[in-house]
């Protein structure tokens, strides 16, 4: 339901997205192209789920993973400001955190850090969610990221 409603912003106002991810591992851009017309509005996807291609693709600085861990909100704008720059699109949507079975970076199971840009302005969010299965929660992730991301483009529209 979000994606339909993201697509049909995106094309109203001919924005392009794209998305880096690392927890969903390509379910948020999946999610992005199972609308008819993707092409007009979608650009791609960075799925980066190790730290060398979040540094080698994404620009994501040595010292943000030493200092904050993959699995927090420095990790994420990182990744959403090198996905502007290497795909050169209007919105740019990162996301990171973990889908369990076991807690990563002191972060627990269910925790979801993302980072939405949209006319050069940055939206940081971090949420928990109820820890479930695995699959689950990666889905209940993609769910809350297109809630939000389609929230964002209905307030500046």
């Amino acid at each position: 339901m979000y994606a339909r409603l993201i697509a049909e912003k995106l094309l109203n106002h001919k924005l392009t997205i794209a998305t880096a991810e690392s927890v969903t591992g390509g379910l948020l851009s999946s999610s992005l192209t199972d609308i008819a017309g993707a092409s007009r509005f979608f650009k791609g996807a960075i799925v980066a789920y190790s730290n060398e291609l979040k540094k080698s693709l994404l620009n994501v600085k040595q010292s943000t993973l030493i200092n904050h861990g993959a699995v927090s909100r420095y990790c994420v704008r990182e990744m959403a400001l090198g996905l502007m720059q290497k795909l050169n699109v209007d919105i740019a949507v990162a996301c990171s955190g973990v889908a369990g079975p076991d807690a990563l970076e002191n972060q627990a199971v269910g925790s979801l850090f993302f980072c939405v840009i949209v006319a050069n302005k940055a939206y940081d969010f971090e949420t928990k969610l109820p820890a479930g299965s695995r699959n689950e929660l990666r889905q209940l992730f993609v769910q809350k990221i297109l809630q939000t991301v389609e929230h964002i483009l209905s307030e500046i529209s």
